[in-house]
């Protein structure tokens, strides 16, 4: 596993315990490093397969 793809996970791992306290997306983004909610959703999706709101079950 190259660097990038480390540095993607542990921000997704850092993002998890926010987003499931209920951190606006955006908020969470560039808290764990994205510049973009866009950005981060993308990586969430790439990795996880699905988006941030399906994996919380958001309404």
């Amino acid at each position: 596993m190259g660097f990038a793809s480390r540095r993607t996970l542990r921000r997704l791992d850092a993002a998890l315990p926010l987003l499931g306290a209920g951190q606006p997306i955006a908020r969470v983004a560039r808290a764990v490093g994205y510049r973009t909610a866009s950005a981060f959703i993308a990586a969430f999706r790439r990795e996880l397969g699905t988006t941030p709101a399906a994996y919380f079950g958001a309404p």
